[in-house]
């Protein structure tokens, strides 16, 4: 029987599969099928959006044409492990005022203003991207106390919203806009878990909707969970990868073994969570690929998370 060898073009790795295997799966492209067979940190390839109702409503919103050239912008951790990002995140105790209340505040007093001149497909998320709104009377009445106010400030909000405060409408968004990326592809979603036992976070939300729209996406979201309470880090709590990795468990490993793993997490700063725990999956499971999507990346880079 002959062979062909195939190099994983993520990690150079190589491979052999036979010719008989290749016809008899009908298999056109060699690097798809290296990249299959290879167990390193493998790239989800993105797809486009084709349907023209998801492109009505992700227009100009985190999944349009700029979020998804900064999707691709990978970052490398240790151990070549790459992680995608898609908004920069500015955290609150860098600013005078809270996301979820001083802004959130000004951000529902604008949408019951305008509810009724504008689509609510173009109300939700889409605030910032009125130009309507910003030559308004409204903007600066309403967002003057936020100090050089740019598109950050209006994307951290929205992971704030989303995944911190479990906004049902704004999960339902983000769940329909990542389907347009991922879909067509079986993938075992799973996330990091909250610092206290059994705390629901949004993340878990997401998965669940995700999960529900496309049957080939794998619900893993309860598979990764806390064992034992660790402070926040935004507490003070110290973080590194082995206190994360001894105070959780996986379970269900069949979700995870021979399959294309997607981890998400809202934001990521040194990126420490992110490491144990792909670090984690990687020991006690055997996971085709495993990739990481984490909504904001922290611009200070001199913040601990």
């Amino acid at each position: 029987m002959s062979y062909v060898k195939l190099i994983c073009p993520s990690c150079n790795s190589k491979h052999e599969v036979s010719n008989y295997y290749i016809k008899e799966n009908n298999i056109t492209s060699l690097e798809d099928l290296a990249k299959q067979l290879c167990t390193c940190l493998n790239i989800i390839e993105v797809s486009e959006i084709t349907e023209p109702t998801d492109q009505e409503l992700l227009e100009n919103t985190i999944f349009n044409d700029k979020a998804f050239k900064q999707l691709n912008k990978k970052t490398n951790l240790r151990g070549n492990l790459i992680v995608y990002s898609v908004y920069n995140y500015i955290p609150m105790n860098r600013l005078n005022f809270n996301y979820l209340k001083e802004f959130h505040s000004a951000v529902l007093d604008i949408e019951s203003i305008f509810s009724n001149k504008w689509n609510k497909k173009e109300l939700l998320l889409k605030f910032k991207c009125q130009k309507d709104l910003r030559s308004s009377r409204y903007w600066e009445d309403k967002f003057k106390f936020v100090p050089g106010h740019n598109e950050d400030h209006d994307n951290s909000y929205i992971i704030m919203r989303a995944l911190k405060n479990r906004d049902k409408k704004y999960i339902n968004f983000l769940s329909k806009a990542l389907n347009t990326i991922l879909k067509k592809q079986k993938i075992t979603i799973c996330r990091i878990p909250s610092s206290k036992v059994s705390k629901p976070n949004g993340c878990e939300d997401l998965i669940g909707e995700l999960c529900k729209i496309n049957p080939e996406f794998e619900n893993a979201s309860q598979s990764i969970k806390r064992t034992q309470d660790i402070i926040p880090a935004h507490l003070g709590g110290y973080r590194d990868e082995e206190l994360h990795k001894k105070s959780s468990s996986i379970s269900d490993l069949e979700l995870f073994n021979n399959k294309d793993v997607l981890l998400i997490d809202d934001i990521i700063t040194t990126g420490k969570s992110a490491i144990a725990y792909s670090e984690l999956i990687k020991e006690k499971t055997n996971p085709k690929s495993l990739n990481l999507l984490i909504f904001g990346k922290t611009t200070d880079d001199n913040i601990k998370h």
